[in-house]
């Protein structure tokens, strides 16, 4: 198995409570998976059970967990993804105000 990166594009399902305070995310993506599509199929999956939905995906590349050697939190994100098969972070943005 390898460990996939991706960035996803995401936002928050209308269900979600965070949808009144989030407009969206870009959410860093680790997954353990024998190929591509499997990643993208497992971020997909992992990031609907959170009650967001994909938009776009925005990056997909094979990672090392050398590539964070200065980004401890990122690090952390792979080794999570080793150990559990995957790894996330969700960089939100607030809901933009009617002008």
């Amino acid at each position: 198995m390898n460990i996939y990166y991706l960035l996803i594009e995401a936002r928050t399902c209308s269900n979600n409570n965070e949808s009144k305070q989030f407009g969206g995310a870009y959410v860093n993506c680790w997954v353990n998976a024998k190929n591509q599509q499997s990643a993208i199929n497992a971020a997909k999956q992992y990031i609907d059970s959170e009650g967001w939905e994909t938009i776009n995906i925005e990056e997909v590349y094979l990672s090392s967990r050398d590539y964070y050697d200065d980004e401890p939190d990122l690090q952390s994100c792979f080794d999570l993804a080793c150990k559990n098969g995957i790894g996330a972070i969700f960089n939100t943005w607030p809901l933009e105000e009617d002008a």
